[in-house]
């Protein structure tokens, strides 16, 4: 897996949609990131970054997800940014680099009966199958990496997720679930806090 960095820089990682979310138009293939912060209270504006190095393959306009990225990284990894109002990005640039000012956020997903407001939508695929993109972040890798005995794993990518704890499993809804999990459980707080459906005996964790 790709390590990726934060594509809103430093700031907070908020999910409003994860990944493999079924709505009426059909799954969502990315993860959704709230782009509301002190600074742009509206959402709107909030700079965006380039999570990997990486070669533009497209860049284009939608009415519906207003500015998009398309860029190709490595071994078969592609990476697509939806939903900016504006974009730094001049003719003929082709390859960016981790840390880039891309862009912009927008405004337009708010008004869309589908979302809640405005975010970015972040998506990764592998040989062109969407993957869950925060299993790539490195604020993600660099938590479970600090959990010991710890290991996080999603069943066969249908976006089902356990916890593999001394051998025992603890099923979770999604990616996400599971890694606020794994934080709860590092930070003490107790097992009637946590909502997921043990195989294995929770009260012995």
């Amino acid at each position: 897996m790709l390590r990726l960095s934060n594509p809103l820089g430093d700031r907070e990682l908020i999910i409003t949609c994860d990944f493999g979310v079924s709505y009426f138009w059909g799954i969502h293939k990315g993860v959704d990131f709230r782009t509301k912060n002190e600074d742009y209270p509206s959402g709107v504006g909030t700079p965006i970054y380039m999570a990997h190095d990486g070669e533009l393959v497209r860049v284009w306009e939608s009415p519906s997800l207003e500015w998009c990225y398309h860029f190709k990284l490595k071994n078969g990894y592609e990476l697509f940014y939806y939903h900016l109002s504006a974009i730094n990005h001049i003719n003929g640039w082709t390859k960016r680099k981790r840390g880039d000012l891309i862009g912009y956020s927008g405004g337009m997903p708010g008004k869309n009966r589908a979302t809640t407001g405005p975010h970015l939508h972040f998506e990764l695929r592998k040989d062109g199958k969407p993957v869950n993109p925060i299993l790539g972040l490195e604020e993600t890798n660099k938590f479970i990496e600090r959990v010991e005995n710890w290991r996080f794993i999603d069943v066969e990518d249908k976006g089902k997720f356990y916890i593999v704890y001394k051998g025992k499993k603890y099923y979770c809804k999604n990616g996400g679930e599971a890694f606020k999990v794994m934080q709860k459980m590092s930070t003490g707080i107790t097992n009637e806090d946590i909502r997921m459906i043990p195989d294995g005996d929770i009260n012995q964790l």
